[in-house]
């Protein structure tokens, strides 16, 4: 099989995902298999509010109200300029049948969140300082809600990962709603705008300022974590949970809800994970001897910068001294594409950060003489020499985690392929736009 002309390895395209395997797309290839609830979906731009729609979970026992809680709202992005001067508020989360409520307040341009008080107690408002939201800006507000003692409870406000200048002492518990969470909806008002990713809770768990930049960067946090709706399924009216279950499905509904999704200019089908334990993996099949092309299209659902640990897009390994990598860095908060033959390793960097959301073919060589390139959206991101070959060793890939594995990551993928000999400068940039083309990326390579 060719691929735009060059002689294909291995291929594999998320559109041939069926449940948990991931067909080769030639017939000499093999399969991958999708490990610990990852799964395909169509990337998405994230849901469209037109001011009717609203999502709701449906009174889950999961959600009950706890002393020690973390919520994450919807994280949205907004199509004007809300302010002290926008026309009327805007719902954005109704926690628990009232227990927390958040809305974007037209008089004062803040981001009000209401603690309902239990057992009778006065209500509180809790409110953040930014009184000024731009448009086309993701915008991710999180709340922590820590009792430390029966009069001293604490609510701290985080915008984008960052606390906010004052924190707020609050005089009540919360009381348990015992009902539906919603979001779009506070329930008085509607969102309008777009919502890019889905709100998390976490149960008796107050995540720490670093847990909290991290999630921003798209770092998922794993412990007590009781809801968390990823906004990349786009399909139907059905938002899959992939914390506890079905229990805390999302389902949409209102005026437009069945043109909801905003789908941007590419609609593609893609691999996902969750971000913590979820990857894909085949057997040791796949042939990387060296000359080779590795090529990954991938949706970036984190910032790669100062995370704290190395994640792993993509490996594919024979042994300790013989595989392929595509990893971010952390000692060097770097990209790095690895090469490792007959023991002896060569590496390239790449520090240009991408925004959560940016589509990026990558395309990494080996010459058979050594050489080695990475390549981004058709640009050279450097080259290295040197490498001793690769063995002819079967090798195992780890899409979305390491060999062990760990270091799992929490970008999508919408196809990946070995082809036999290592593109030119030439031919990589031509490959990329030719994918960019095939699957309406809208990069212009």
């Amino acid at each position: 099989m060719k691929l735009f002309g060059h002689e294909v390895r291995e291929a594999w395209f998320a559109k041939d995902i069926n449940g948990v395997t991931w067909p080769s797309a030639i017939s000499s290839g093999h399969a991958l298999t999708l490990t610990n609830g990852a799964y395909k979906a169509t990337t998405t731009r994230g849901l469209v509010m037109r001011g009717a729609e609203l999502v709701t979970i449906t009174d889950p026992a999961a959600l009950a109200i706890v002393n020690n809680l973390t919520i994450v709202f919807p994280t949205f992005v907004l199509d004007t300029l809300f302010s002290s001067a926008s026309a009327a508020d805007m719902g954005l989360f109704n926690f628990n049948n009232g227990s927390v409520v958040a809305d974007l307040n037209s008089t004062t341009g803040a981001l009000d969140i209401l603690c309902k008080g239990a057992d009778g107690a006065a209500d509180e408002i809790v409110s953040t300082t930014k009184v000024s939201w731009a448009a086309e800006t993701e915008w991710q507000v999180a709340m922590t809600f820590a009792k430390q003692t029966e009069a001293t409870i604490s609510v701290r406000l985080y915008i984008n990962g960052v606390a906010e200048a004052t924190n707020a002492h609050c005089d009540t518990d919360l009381t348990d709603g015992a009902g539906d969470t919603i979001y779009g909806y506070d329930g008085t008002t509607y969102f309008t705008g777009r919502i890019t990713r889905g709100p998390r809770v976490y149960s008796t768990t107050v995540l720490s300022a670093a847990e909290l930049l991290l999630l921003y960067k798209g770092v998922e946090e794993a412990s007590n974590l009781v809801l968390q709706h990823n906004i990349d399924e786009g399909r139907g009216l059905a938002i899959d949970d992939k914390a506890t279950g079905a229990a805390c499905d999302g389902l949409i509904s209102g005026t437009n809800a069945a043109s909801i999704w905003d789908y941007g200019e590419a609609r593609q089908p893609c691999m996902c994970q969750d971000g913590i334990d979820s990857y894909a993996v085949s057997g040791a099949v796949v042939s990387i001897r060296n000359p080779v092309t590795l090529v990954d299209i991938v949706k970036m659902k984190s910032t790669y910068s100062a995370l704290g640990a190395d994640h792993r897009l993509c490996q594919i390994r024979s042994d300790a001294n013989n595989g392929l990598l595509i990893v971010y860095e952390n000692s060097s908060d770097v990209l790095r594409f690895e090469a490792t033959g007959t023991g002896t390793s060569k590496t390239i960097d790449y520090s240009t950060k991408p925004t959560i959301g940016d589509v990026w073919v990558i395309v990494c060589t080996v010459s058979s003489d050594g050489a080695t390139a990475y390549y981004v959206n058709g640009a050279s991101v450097g080259t290295n020499t040197s490498l001793p070959d690769i063995s002819g060793t079967l090798a195992t890939l780890y899409l979305g985690a390491s060999y062990v594995p760990s270091q799992y990551d929490v970008s999508v993928h919408l196809g990946l392929a070995l082809l036999d000999g290592a593109l030119t400068v030439a031919e990589a940039k031509q490959f990329s736009a030719d994918v960019d083309k095939w699957l309406g990326l809208g990069k212009s390579i």
